[in-house]
C-alpha cells in the first residue's frame, strides 16, 4: 500500500472516529434530555395537585436541583396578583423570607419575555455569593407578574439550551397552577362571603316573621313559613289597625332566593306603611304595591308578584279582600263549606292593573285560608279534586280533631315525613274571625 493510500485509510479511519463520538455524545444529550423530560413531567403532574402557594414552594425547593443541574436554584413568588409580599424558596430561603423585590428588580423580570442571562448585579438580592451570571425565568400569566425562578451556573460552564426550555416550560405551568390557585382561593372567600351574608339575610327574614300565633278579640291567627332555601321569596303579615280591623297580607314573589326575597320584603313595607298612614283602602294599597314593583324593575327583567290582601271587620261582619293574580285563598265556614276567594286583578308589578277589591260575610268561627302556590304543589295529586279542595278537606279533618293553633305543628310533621314534598317557598296563613263579647 502506498503512503497516500495509508494516508487516505488514515483519514478514513480519523473521520470515522469523530462520526461515533458525534453519535455518542448526541446519544448522551437525547438520554439527558428523555431524563429531564420525565422529571419535568412528574413535576408538572405535582404541581397541579399543589393546593396552595406554600404547597407549590414546598415542592419546587425540593425537586428544582434535580431537574435544573446548576449551581444555585432559588424560586421567588406571592400568594395573589396584588400582593406586595415575596416569597423565597431554594437557596437563602430563611434568609430572604417575606422580604420584597426592590423596583429594580421587579422591572428586570416584568421586562423579561423568555428565559434570559442575566448579569448578577442586575438581582443582586436574588444573586447567590459569588454568581456573576444568573439564568433569570419570568413567571408571568396573562398580564401579572407572579414571581420568577432564578438559577447560577456551574463553574464549568454557562446555560445549556435545554435547561432554559425547562425552566420556560416549569415557569408556564407554575404561572397557569399559581392563577388557577388563585381563583379558586378568590372564589372560595366569595362564597364565604355570599353564605354569611344570606345567614344574615335569613335572620333578618325570620325576625320580620308575624308571631305563630296572635291573638285579638276579633280573632285569631296561627302562620307557617318554609323557605326552600335561606331567603324565602314569600312574606306574610297581621295587623289590627286602631279601628279593629284584622289585616292579613300574603306576597309570593317570583322565584325565590335573595332577589324575591328583596321583594316581598319590600312588600311588606309597603303594606305597613300604607296602613299606618293612610288606612287600609286595598285599592290604594294595590296601585302603591303595583307602581313600586314597577319601579324596581324594567321591561326586560320586571319583578312580578302575587298578594292576597284580606280585611276582617267584626262590626259590620265582612271580609273584604283584593287578590291578585288569583293567589290561592278560601274562606272555610264552620259549616264546612269552602268559598273560594278568586283574583280580582292581574298580577303585579308586570300588566295593567285596575285595583278592584270584593266583600263576602264572614262569621264567628269562619277560617280564611291563604297560602302560597308551593304549598298547594307539595299535597299528594288528585284528580278528582282541585289543590285549593284537599287543602281545604285536610284542614277539616285537622280542626275535626285540633285545636287551631296545632295545625303549623300538623303540616310540618307532613313535611317532615314526606307525605307534602316541598318544591318552592312553602307558607301558610290561618285567620279565624271572631267578634268582641259586647257585640
Amino acid at each position: 500500500m502506498s503512503p497516500e493510500q495509508r494516508g487516505e485509510t488514515s483519514e478514513k479511519g480519523a473521520q470515522h472516529a469523530r462520526y461515533l463520538r458525534y453519535l455518542e455524545s448526541r446519544a448522551c444529550e437525547a438520554e439527558v434530555l428523555a431524563a429531564a423530560q420525565e422529571g419535568l413531567f412528574r413535576l408538572l403532574r405535582e404541581l397541579e395537585r399543589a393546593s396552595s402557594v406554600s404547597a407549590l414552594r414546598d415542592l419546587l425547593e425540593l425537586r428544582l436541583r434535580a431537574l435544573l443541574p446548576l449551581a444555585s436554584v432559588l424560586v421567588v413568588l406571592r400568594e395573589s396578583p396584588c400582593s406586595e409580599t415575596w416569597w423565597w424558596g431554594g437557596e437563602g430561603r430563611k434568609r430572604r423570607e417575606s422580604m420584597s423585590l426592590s423596583p429594580e428588580e421587579r422591572a428586570a423580570l416584568e421586562g423579561l419575555p423568555h428565559p434570559a442571562g442575566l448579569p448578577a448585579s442586575q438581582m443582586p438580592s436574588l444573586a447567590p455569593e459569588g454568581a456573576e451570571t444568573l439564568l433569570v425565568v419570568p413567571v408571568v400569566q396573562g398580564e401579572t407578574l407572579w414571581g420568577g425562578i432564578v438559577g447560577a451556573a456551574l463553574p464549568q460552564g454557562g446555560f445549556s439550551g435545554t435547561e432554559e426550555r425547562l425552566a420556560g416550560i416549569l415557569a408556564l405551568h407554575l404561572g397557569l397552577r399559581l392563577e388557577a390557585l388563585s381563583n379558586s382561593r378568590r372564589l372560595a372567600e366569595e362564597g364565604l362571603r355570599l353564605r354569611r351574608e344570606l345567614a344574615v339575610a335569613a335572620a333578618v327574614q325570620r325576625g320580620m316573621r308575624p308571631p305563630a300565633v296572635v291573638h285579638w278579640p276579633e280573632g285569631r291567627a296561627v302562620t307557617w313559613c318554609h323557605p326552600l332555601g335561606d331567603v324565602s321569596g314569600d312574606a306574610c303579615d297581621l295587623l289590627r289597625d286602631p279601628e279593629g280591623k284584622v289585616h292579613l297580607l300574603l306576597a309570593d314573589a317570583m322565584g325565590h332566593g335573595v332577589a324575591a326575597g328583596l321583594v316581598v320584603s319590600f312588600l311588606r313595607g309597603l303594606f305597613l306603611s300604607h296602613l299606618l298612614r293612610e288606612g287600609g283602602d286595598p285599592q290604594k294599597l294595590a296601585a302603591l304595591v303595583d307602581e313600586g314593583l314597577k319601579s324596581v324593575g324594567n321591561d326586560d327583567d320586571a319583578p312580578f308578584c302575587t298578594v292576597i290582601h284580606g280585611t276582617w271587620d267584626a262590626r259590620r261582619r265582612r271580609l273584604s279582600y283584593l287578590s291578585a293574580a288569583g293567589a290561592p285563598s278560601f274562606l272555610l265556614r264552620r259549616s264546612g263549606e269552602m268559598v273560594t276567594l278568586d283574583a280580582t286583578m292581574a298580577l303585579l308589578g308586570v300588566l295593567p292593573v285596575v285595583p278592584e277589591a270584593r266583600e263576602v260575610e264572614g262569621f264567628p268561627g269562619d277560617l280564611v285560608c291563604c297560602c302560597s302556590d308551593g304549598l298547594l304543589e307539595a299535597l299528594p295529586s288528585c284528580s278528582a279534586r282541585s289543590p285549593r279542595e284537599c287543602l281545604a278537606t285536610w284542614l277539616r279533618e285537622m280542626l275535626g280533631k285540633n285545636d287551631l293553633e296545632e295545625i303549623p305543628a300538623l303540616v310540618q310533621e307532613e313535611v317532615e315525613r314526606g307525605r307534602w314534598v316541598l318544591r318552592d317557598d312553602a307558607t301558610l296563613v290561618l285567620l279565624e274571625l271572631g267578634t268582641r263579647e259586647n257585640l
